[in-house]
């Protein structure tokens, strides 16, 4: 898509973006031949199609592929195309065998085989070829100009050299006419593409009727026409069983079929085929008080209509919620809350085509009530919830109590008294958790204010213990009991390690303590030993001998008490 042409639909969208808030999925493009091909002498025209898919939509673009080694374009015809204006004229180029367009509508349709654009052909030579849809785009009329085409039916062609081609290859099998005692009954026929000879169809292509030949019919007789009387002439091609028809233009047709046996003519059968693949006309809406107005159930009106099936219903939507289906052209909405509304009204003829138009509806409040006082805090399965406050005499107020999920658990009607002043209590059962009270005024006409909310209402159960401004529920004292034991038990742990580090430095020191005692006593012993070897001892050497025994006597009375004490810490 070149940049021009994305900001033409850019601003095609933007113009209607505002017309409806429909919901946009699917849309398709599709190619048929009007009539099928015999010969290299015949002119070849195809039809240019959209099928909405059920969807609203206003606007569409294509450029369509052609074999240009076949076909050549001599006329592209916008009679009767769905679009009311053109953004790019419908154009060709024979040498690139191409064709663009970009088309518009002042208002959303939906239907099938609505005709977009009839392309003649002129025939260059035989062969195969395709015709296909490139750069396709349609716009929903759903308020975002979202773009809701998703695929594109393609024609493959085949131009035969000669006029000996028949679309349909069949013939009647080889047997012997048997002789009949009565005339033949009505032919039963079957068109698989309009298989209900009551209804309205709003699609148009090639088609094929079929029917059987009975052993004891020598002749067949089948036309087409839009006379529901005609009596049919005998033809020697009727006798194949089926024929395939061209596309038919909007209107009501009729095939006629007889047969023939050796007693004289059938009852002839008038198959009626009704096409109507035009939306109804586009219309506007108005309003008795207006589209900005404090009424809240206006009354609307609206008025379509439809050459060719016939109008049959009007289907109401606001804010994309369908509020009714009526054959009436006018309508009073139920009451709306306050704020901007989106009306879509579409007409639906009996085809099932479609024309939308769309309003935005302003809905004005009346004044808001106050919130003078609420409970913040209820007891679960116990307290109740209170809550008052003032608004305009005349009015009453719409209590209700949401969740923190935003859904509305809890709805009272509260009057007014003579001061204006409203009061309520609430006793009915919710579950933990927080919620918000709101109140909307209503007066007597259904009109309503904008809603006041009040700050949060929590709902706990009864706490067993209360602490200064701390509350612990029953829930909560025992999970507070499980987190004390779990942390007793962690400290008792943390202690015992702590004690048995303890224990092992204690050990350690009165081990130290022991070994340096002992290595004392050794080296002393060693020292005396060597000192006075020789046996010879003078009264010096008596006297060094018992002070060195001493100081033994003393480190060892003093070491004592030192290991005695250490190992009696270890015990603690």
């Amino acid at each position: 898509m070149s940049i021009t042409l994305k900001i033409k639909l850019g601003f095609l969208a933007l113009a209607f973006s505002l017309l409806s808030p429909f919901y946009a999925s699917a849309a398709t493009l599709d190619l048929a031949l009007e009539q099928n091909i015999s010969s290299v002498k015949d002119d070849v025209v195809v039809l240019v199609t959209l099928n909405s898919e059920g969807q609203d939509v206003n606007t569409a673009q294509a450029t369509i592929s052609f074999p240009a080694n076949l076909l050549s374009v001599t006329k592209l015809d916008q009679i009767g195309s769905i679009f009311s204006f053109w953004l790019e004229e419908p154009s060709f180029d024979n040498a690139k065998g191409t064709i663009r367009f970009v088309g518009g509508a002042t208002s959303g349709f939906t239907g099938s085989g609505l005709k977009v654009l009839r392309v003649a052909f002129k025939v260059k030579g035989s062969g195969s070829g395709r015709l296909g849809i490139t750069d396709g785009a349609i716009t929903a009329s759903d308020g975002t100009g979202s773009n809701v085409y998703t695929t594109a039916k393609g024609l493959d062609i085949s131009i035969p050299a000669t006029a000996d081609f028949t679309a349909v290859k069949a013939e009647r099998s080889q047997q012997e006419a048997t002789i009949a005692k009565q005339l033949p009954a009505l032919i039963g026929l079957d068109v698989p593409f309009y298989p209900d000879a009551t209804k309205w169809n709003n699609h148009s292509a090639s088609f094929q009727a079929k029917w059987n030949v009975t052993s004891d019919v020598i002749q067949q007789a089948i036309s087409l026409d839009n006379k529901p009387t005609t009596i049919p002439a005998a033809s020697p091609t009727a006798l194949i069983g089926s024929r395939v028809f061209s596309a038919l233009a909007d209107g009501v047709w009729y095939i006629h079929i007889r047969s023939q046996n050796n007693i004289g003519w059938s009852p002839t059968l008038h198959y009626r085929i009704a096409i109507d693949t035009a939306p109804p006309v586009p219309f506007k809406i108005t309003s008795d008080s207006g589209f900005k107005t404090g009424e809240p159930s206006p009354i609307i009106r609206y008025v379509s209509s439809d050459v060719t099936s016939g109008l049959d219903v009007y289907s109401i939507r606001i804010d994309g919620v369908l509020a009714t289906t009526t054959k009436l052209t006018n309508y009073r909405l139920s009451a709306l809350l306050p704020g901007v509304h989106n009306l879509v009204v579409t007409a639906v003829d009996k085809a099932g085509n479609s024309t939308s138009q769309a309003e935005v509806l302003e809905i004005l409040p009346i004044a808001s009530p106050t919130i003078s006082y609420v409970n913040r805090k209820v007891v679960l399965n116990e307290g109740e919830i209170v809550a008052g406050g003032t608004a305009s005499v005349g009015v009453e107020i719409i209590v209700q109590i949401q969740n923190s999920e935003k859904q509305i658990v809890i709805e009272q009607v509260v009057p007014i008294d003579s001061n204006g002043n409203w009061n309520v209590t609430i006793n009915e059962a919710m579950t933990e958790g927080n919620y918000y009270l709101m109140a909307t005024a209503r007066d007597r006409n259904m009109s309503s204010s904008f809603p006041v909310v009040s700050q949060s209402i929590s709902v706990k159960p009864r706490p067993m213990l209360v602490i200064g401004v701390l509350e612990i529920t029953q829930a909560w004292f025992f999970i507070d009991l499980i987190i004390i034991l779990l942390l007793s038990f962690g400290a008792g742990v943390l202690t015992y390690y702590n004690w048995r580090g303890q224990l092992g430095r204690r050990v350690t020191i009165a081990q130290r303590d022991v070994i340096n005692i002992l290595e004392n006593i050794r080296k002393n012993i060693d020292k005396l030993l060597k000192d006075y070897k020789g046996g010879d001892l003078s009264d010096s050497d008596l006297t060094k001998i018992e002070q060195t025994l001493k100081s033994m006597k003393s480190d060892i009375e003093k070491s004592s008490h030192y290991v005695v004490d250490n190992i009696r810490e270890i015990n603690r």
